[in-house]
């Protein structure tokens, strides 16, 4: 007797439909050889075993065509081009399939199987000889001919409902006459009241901070677009949008509790969110009646899946079509976070009047799941879409904080090699890398390479080299000194034991609790991966086996861990960082390690044996985790071997986390290759959009 690979039921399934071999044995290999899960292998061999009449042949090579567009899929595309000029998509999958044993004929039939897929597209009336599994654009089935590509049906379903919400949101609706005097009204008001917002700026270091005019342009628009899109880079001011944005509604009549609603994709991005309008707000020297009320009741910003009332328990959303939210217009910040499922989910839960405002970094990493649809929408030519270029950290009077932009800059232009040039410095391993230079110099336009961890300084840019055990020990040694140290004595400063009354620390403890959170916010190590020689778990263990011997010990007092996964009950979001400290519990005698995690009212304590299996250490976490999060300084771990995930826009997030010091951390060829390699996803809502707005 042998197990099926798929499980007792799929192996009763095969049986049933007289699948032989049980399991095709080269989807197998090439899932293996892809790092798949087999889950996917099995899944493109049911579907093409419902396909009547086909033989075994034929069946596996559609297993093998629907394999590629599983993994198309995972990796982030809404479809797979598998004809014409796009079949480019599907032959550079076969390339990737041939490692795993999957030979040049194979992967010839297999590009001959798509085009008889594809007929299926070709005409009104024309099926596909895979029907039912392969349908056209206007019936259900599994998989979706369109034009050259090759869909999942959800995700074509959902790409069409978005490019239609879209499309009707920039639409003027053909300009009636009242609406186009509707319109008429509501910008007259709006630069009304932006004239009296502008007369009153927010104030930094004494200098009142004004919009620039890209910055007027994206507030307009947001005030008096269904739908607008403001995407800038790192210090591009999108705060300032949000604050006087708010201040506009509040001059235009809109009660900023009850009519507007701010959010973002995970918790780590609405707090940052929260505390960013807050700060901008309390910078206004001389608040009118209307800032006066804002400041007293703003509004709170919250998860996605919070604002739309997502049940855990029922795996539902209270917010939909026929129970939209009840505000005037929606804020959502790192909007590039979101992915096809959530912004469908988000559109069809605004009502008919709602507007949205998505703001973020089109060049930043697209969602972890399939989509990138902030950036595609904001390639549309539409009133709506805003692009801010202005940096407010190109100031002279912080040189790192400009040598970094401009490292970002090289970056997103795949064009960072000439700054590698910088000589190493001439340290001996073990001199001391702060005397070695003055503290007035000012850093360099260009990456400083090092040969030693030694030599770090941690200002603007640096680089080294980590090509073995040694090397990366010191690297982390030197970081464990410089960062790790400060909060460990942070968090002895509280004492032995905290006090919790109701949930939260006494009082009394509130600024060395601020202080310890300082310095957990102020610097993080951001990896590539969660495997191999500098992953989160290898990274994260030495400096857990640094603290503590236990090796049953999974936490000690005073290591930072963060939330992997939403607990709604408790508050706690994927992402929210917290540190492990000793605390007694006003209904207990004796103390546990507890976790305290930073709220914008305070902080609250929750008991580590609750939440264990929740958290994970942070002294290192990857780049994706890092999204949405601003760190005084990042250390870029990057892998030892390549990796699809080494790409363009995972070097350019996780340099723009920084605010004064990046470190990159590897060898020049991972920096090539990630510089190199921009994420392609394809998708279709541009052109559906596009259709859709032509049509209106």
């Amino acid at each position: 007797m042998s197990l099926h690979p798929g499980g007792a039921g799929n192996a009763r399934w095969a049986a049933s439909q007289k699948v032989a071999p049980p399991f095709d044995a080269t989807l197998l290999a090439v899932a293996d050889a892809l790092e798949l899960d087999r889950a996917l292998a099995l899944r493109a061999q049911e579907l093409a075993a419902l396909v009547p009449g086909a033989d075994a042949p034929t069946r596996s090579d559609l297993a093998l065509l629907v394999l590629a567009l599983l993994v198309a899929c995972e990796r982030g595309s809404t479809r797979l081009g598998v004809r014409g000029p796009a079949a480019v998509e599907l032959s550079a999958l076969l390339d990737e399939m041939q490692r795993g044993g999957l030979g040049a004929e194979r992967a010839l039939r297999v590009s001959a199987c798509a085009e008889s897929v594809l007929s299926a597209g070709d005409g009104a009336d024309a099926r596909s000889p895979f029907h039912p599994v392969v349908v056209g654009a206007r019936d259900r089935g599994p998989l979706v001919a369109s034009g050259d590509y090759l869909y999942p049906q959800r995700l074509f379903v959902t790409e069409g409902r978005i490019a239609q919400a879209v499309a009707a949101r920039m639409s003027v609706g053909a300009a009636a006459e009242a609406a186009a005097a509707q319109r008429a009204r509501e910008a007259a008001a709006c630069e009304r009241a932006l004239r009296d917002v502008l007369a009153a700026p927010a104030y930094a270091g004494g200098r009142p901070l004004r919009l620039s005019r890209e910055q007027v342009g994206a507030v307009k628009a947001a005030a008096t677009e269904r739908l607008a899109l403001v995407s800038g880079g790192p210090g591009t001011g999108k705060t300032s949008i949000v604050v006087s944005l708010l201040r506009v509604l509040a001059r235009l009549g809109y009660d900023a509790e009850a009519d507007v609603a701010l959010a973002a994709p995970t918790g780590k991005a609405a707090d940052r969110m929260r505390a960013s309008v807050a700060q901008a707000l309390r910078a206004l020297q001389a608040p009118t009646f209307d800032d006066v009320a804002l400041l007293r009741e703003p509004p709170r910003s919250q998860t996605l899946h919070r604002l739309l009332g997502f049940s855990p328990r029922t795996g539902r959303y209270r917010a939909q079509e026929r129970n939209p939210l009840g505000v005037r217009l929606v804020i959502v910040d790192e909007a590039s976070m979101i992915d096809v499922v959530m912004m469908d989910r988000l559109l069809r839960a605004l009502g008919p009047d709602t507007r949205l405002v998505l703001l973020g970094d089109a060049d930043q990493l697209p969602s972890v799941d399939a989509g990138a649809v902030f950036r595609d929408l904001c390639a549309l030519r539409a009133g709506g879409v805003v692009r801010l270029t202005h940096s407010y950290r190109m100031d002279a009077e912080d040189p790192a904080g400009r040598t970094i932009l401009e490292v970002a800059r090289a970056v997103h232009r795949g064009k960072v090699l000439p700054l590698l040039g910088a000589a190493p410095d001439a340290l001996e391993p073990g001199a001391p890398g702060e005397e070695a230079r003055s503290t007035s110099e000012a850093a360099p336009p260009a990456i400083v390479a090092h040969t030693h961890a030694r030599a770090l300084l941690f200002r603007g840019c640096e680089w080294i080299d980590a090509p073995d055990g040694p090397t990366r020990a010191a690297l982390l040694a030197r970081w464990d000194e410089r960062f790790v140290r400060p909060m460990e004595q942070a968090a002895r400063a509280l004492g032995s034991e905290l006090t919790i009354v109701g949930g939260r620390p006494e009082d009394a403890l509130r600024e060395p609790l601020r202080a310890l959170f300082e310095r957990l916010e102020s610097a993080r190590l951001l990896a590539v991966t969660r495997a191999g020689a500098l992953g989160v778990e290898r990274v994260n263990q030495h400096f857990h086996g640094l603290r503590t011997r236990d090796r049953r010990a999974r936490f000690v007092v005073g290591e930072p861990v963060m939330v992997h996964q939403n607990d709604y009950v408790r508050g706690l979001f994927n992402g929210d960082t917290g540190v492990v400290l000793s605390g007694l519990f006003e209904f207990e005698r004796a103390a546990r390690r507890v976790v305290v995690f930073r709220r914008d009212d305070g902080f609250v304590a929750f008991p580590l044996a609750g939440i264990e299996h929740s958290v994970e250490l942070a002294y290192a976490i990857t780049v994706h985790k890092a999204q949405g999060s601003e760190f005084d300084a990042v250390g870029v771990l990057l892998p030892d071997v390549d990796t699809p995930l080494l790409s363009r826009e995972i070097l350019y997030t996780a340099i723009t986390r920084a605010r004064h010091s990046v470190t990159l951390v590897g060898a020049r060829w991972a920096i090539e290759a990630a510089t190199s390699r921009p994420v392609t996803r394809s998708s279709g809502l541009v052109a559906r959009v596009t259709d859709g707005l032509g049509s209106a």
